[in-house]
Protein backbone atom coordinates (compact mmCIF):
# COMPACT_ATOMS: atom_id res chain seq x y z
CA UNK A 1 0.00 0.00 0.00
CA UNK A 2 1.30 3.45 -0.95
CA UNK A 3 1.14 6.06 1.75
CA UNK A 4 -0.85 9.16 0.79
CA UNK A 5 0.03 12.48 2.19
CA UNK A 6 -3.12 14.11 3.44
CA UNK A 7 -2.11 17.78 3.14
CA UNK A 8 -1.41 17.80 -0.64
CA UNK A 9 -4.61 15.81 -1.29
CA UNK A 10 -6.72 18.28 0.69
CA UNK A 11 -5.08 21.19 -1.17
CA UNK A 12 -6.04 19.69 -4.56
CA UNK A 13 -9.62 19.00 -3.38
CA UNK A 14 -9.98 22.56 -2.05
CA UNK A 15 -8.62 24.02 -5.30
CA UNK A 16 -11.06 21.98 -7.36
CA UNK A 17 -13.97 22.99 -5.13
CA UNK A 18 -12.99 26.66 -5.45
CA UNK A 19 -12.64 26.36 -9.21
CA UNK A 20 -16.11 24.79 -9.45
CA UNK A 21 -17.56 27.72 -7.51
CA UNK A 22 -15.93 30.25 -9.84
CA UNK A 23 -17.11 28.46 -12.98
CA UNK A 24 -20.67 27.88 -11.80
CA UNK A 25 -23.30 30.21 -13.28
CA UNK A 26 -24.22 33.05 -10.94
CA UNK A 27 -27.22 32.52 -8.77
CA UNK A 28 -30.32 34.13 -10.20
CA UNK A 29 -30.77 37.57 -8.77
CA UNK A 30 -34.00 38.27 -6.99
CA UNK A 31 -36.51 39.69 -9.48
CA UNK A 32 -36.67 43.46 -9.45
CA UNK A 33 -39.77 44.97 -8.00
CA UNK A 34 -42.14 45.98 -10.80
CA UNK A 35 -42.12 49.64 -11.66
CA UNK A 36 -45.12 51.54 -10.43
CA UNK A 37 -47.55 51.93 -13.31
CA UNK A 38 -49.04 55.31 -13.90
CA UNK A 39 -52.60 55.68 -12.76
CA UNK A 40 -54.80 54.80 -15.76
CA UNK A 41 -57.08 57.47 -17.10
CA UNK A 42 -60.50 57.10 -15.58
CA UNK A 43 -63.13 58.18 -18.09
CA UNK A 44 -66.69 59.16 -17.25
CA UNK A 45 -69.72 60.81 -18.78
CA UNK A 46 -71.12 60.10 -22.25
CA UNK A 47 -68.53 57.69 -23.68
CA UNK A 48 -70.53 56.21 -26.59
CA UNK A 49 -68.44 57.25 -29.57
CA UNK A 50 -67.87 55.03 -32.62
CA UNK A 51 -64.88 55.83 -34.87
CA UNK A 52 -63.87 58.88 -32.79
CA UNK A 53 -61.67 61.71 -33.99
CA UNK A 54 -60.03 63.65 -31.13
CA UNK A 55 -58.86 67.23 -30.81
CA UNK A 56 -56.83 67.56 -27.62
CA UNK A 57 -57.29 70.90 -25.94
CA UNK A 58 -54.36 73.01 -24.89
CA UNK A 59 -54.02 74.66 -21.53
CA UNK A 60 -57.45 75.99 -20.48
CA UNK A 61 -59.04 74.69 -23.72
CA UNK A 62 -61.68 71.98 -24.11
CA UNK A 63 -61.03 68.63 -25.73
CA UNK A 64 -63.44 67.49 -28.47
CA UNK A 65 -64.40 64.11 -29.91
CA UNK A 66 -66.28 63.82 -33.19
CA UNK A 67 -67.89 60.41 -33.81
CA UNK A 68 -70.03 58.39 -36.22
CA UNK A 69 -73.69 59.43 -36.19
CA UNK A 70 -76.54 57.23 -35.01
CA UNK A 71 -79.98 57.36 -36.65
CA UNK A 72 -81.71 57.55 -33.26
CA UNK A 73 -79.45 60.29 -31.86
CA UNK A 74 -78.97 63.52 -33.77
CA UNK A 75 -80.57 62.28 -37.01
CA UNK A 76 -77.47 60.32 -37.99
CA UNK A 77 -75.17 63.33 -38.03
CA UNK A 78 -71.60 63.38 -36.78
CA UNK A 79 -71.74 63.61 -32.98
CA UNK A 80 -69.75 66.02 -30.84
CA UNK A 81 -68.57 65.45 -27.27
CA UNK A 82 -66.44 67.78 -25.16
CA UNK A 83 -64.35 67.58 -22.03
CA UNK A 84 -62.48 70.21 -20.05
CA UNK A 85 -59.91 67.69 -18.80
CA UNK A 86 -59.97 64.68 -21.18
CA UNK A 87 -61.60 62.54 -18.47
CA UNK A 88 -65.26 63.56 -18.11
CA UNK A 89 -67.15 63.75 -21.44
CA UNK A 90 -70.43 65.52 -22.32
CA UNK A 91 -72.57 65.01 -25.43
CA UNK A 92 -72.85 68.42 -27.14
CA UNK A 93 -75.01 67.57 -30.14
CA UNK A 94 -74.15 67.14 -33.82
CA UNK A 95 -72.24 68.98 -36.51
CA UNK A 96 -75.52 69.68 -38.41
CA UNK A 97 -79.18 69.56 -37.32
CA UNK A 98 -79.96 67.29 -40.27
CA UNK A 99 -77.89 65.57 -42.94
CA UNK A 100 -77.10 68.30 -45.50
CA UNK A 101 -78.69 68.05 -48.93
CA UNK A 102 -75.33 68.01 -50.70
CA UNK A 103 -74.50 64.77 -48.83
CA UNK A 104 -77.93 63.22 -49.49
CA UNK A 105 -77.56 64.13 -53.18
CA UNK A 106 -74.11 62.56 -53.35
CA UNK A 107 -75.15 59.43 -51.39
CA UNK A 108 -78.90 58.81 -51.87
CA UNK A 109 -80.48 56.99 -48.93
CA UNK A 110 -77.71 57.82 -46.48
CA UNK A 111 -78.97 57.34 -42.88
CA UNK A 112 -75.88 58.30 -40.91
CA UNK A 113 -72.49 59.89 -41.36
CA UNK A 114 -69.59 57.85 -40.15
CA UNK A 115 -65.88 57.78 -39.32
CA UNK A 116 -65.12 61.51 -39.20
CA UNK A 117 -61.53 62.63 -39.51
CA UNK A 118 -60.64 65.93 -37.93
CA UNK A 119 -57.96 68.24 -39.26
CA UNK A 120 -57.03 71.40 -37.42
CA UNK A 121 -54.85 73.68 -39.50
CA UNK A 122 -53.95 77.11 -38.19
CA UNK A 123 -57.17 79.01 -38.70
CA UNK A 124 -60.01 76.50 -39.08
CA UNK A 125 -61.11 72.95 -38.40
CA UNK A 126 -62.26 70.63 -41.19
CA UNK A 127 -64.35 67.53 -40.60
CA UNK A 128 -64.41 64.86 -43.30
CA UNK A 129 -66.34 61.62 -43.49
CA UNK A 130 -65.97 58.80 -46.05
CA UNK A 131 -68.77 58.32 -48.53
CA UNK A 132 -70.25 54.93 -49.20
CA UNK A 133 -68.97 54.93 -52.77
CA UNK A 134 -65.41 56.01 -51.93
CA UNK A 135 -63.74 59.36 -51.58
CA UNK A 136 -64.51 61.90 -48.89
CA UNK A 137 -66.82 64.81 -48.40
CA UNK A 138 -65.89 67.86 -46.37
CA UNK A 139 -67.29 71.22 -45.32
Amino acid sequence: MTPVRLAPLLTVVAALAGLAGVMAPPAAAAPAAPAQAEEPWRLSGDLTAHDPGLIQGGEDENWYVFATGEEGKGSGNIQIRSSSDGHDWTYEGTVWDEIPGWISDAVPGVKNLWAPEIYEPTACTTCTTPRRRGGTTSR
